[in-house]
């Protein structure tokens, strides 16, 4: 499929390159998780007002959307290059704290589900580059999303700390083609 070049103040999101249907499937996505976010917790956001409400599907929308993002190759590419990058990008997901205060949700849960999230992350990056990342990555996949299940809280925080595990810990801190060898042999985004 033909590659479409992403203006520079989106590469950080998209890479600097990707198909008109990763570009489609990324919206899709973040479409429908921030539907099912409203669906699940409509009864907490209709108490939260129209701003605070608004912003909670815009993140919600970021975090479904940018878990389907950072498992195409142009995001992964572009982070895999770019290790500074990569940790900076960790470290400002505060995506499920901000989320639980605009929507009114508990605070613990979201803060116990990101510490999780950003704690594997960043035993996942600190893999990178070696042949056993991916296999932690898994491992860490599966602890994390069955450690979210024991923490009580509601099902739309659940389903969202869900999505921002995958999205953080896997579908972000993994480099999913190894795009070091990808364009030493000529593979693009």
């Amino acid at each position: 499929m033909k590659t479409i070049s992403i203006p520079s103040a989106l590469h950080e999101v998209f890479g600097e390159e990707q198909t008109l249907g990763s570009l489609v499937g990324v919206l899709l996505a973040g479409s429908v998780g921030a539907t099912a976010f409203y669906v699940l917790g409509a009864d907490t956001l209709i108490t939260a007002g129209i701003l605070r409400t608004s912003l909670a599907l815009l993140l919600a929308f970021d975090i479904a959307a940018g878990c389907a993002a950072n498992f195409t190759r142009g995001t992964s590419d572009f982070y895999a290059r770019r290790a500074a990058k990569r940790r900076i990008f960790i470290a400002v997901h505060l995506h499920l704290p901000a989320l639980a205060l605009l929507a009114g949700l508990p605070l613990l849960p979201s803060l116990a589900a990101w510490a999780l999230s950003i704690a594997a992350a960043s035993i996942v990056n600190g893999r990178a580059g070696r042949a056993d990342q991916a296999a932690t990555a898994g491992l860490l996949l599966a602890l994390g999303l069955s450690a979210l299940f024991l923490i009580p809280m509601p099902e739309a925080q659940l389903f969202i700390s869900l999505l921002f595990y995958i999205k953080v810990a896997y579908a972000f801190a993994v480099d999913h083609y190894l795009a070091a060898g990808s364009a030493a042999q000529g593979g693009g985004a």
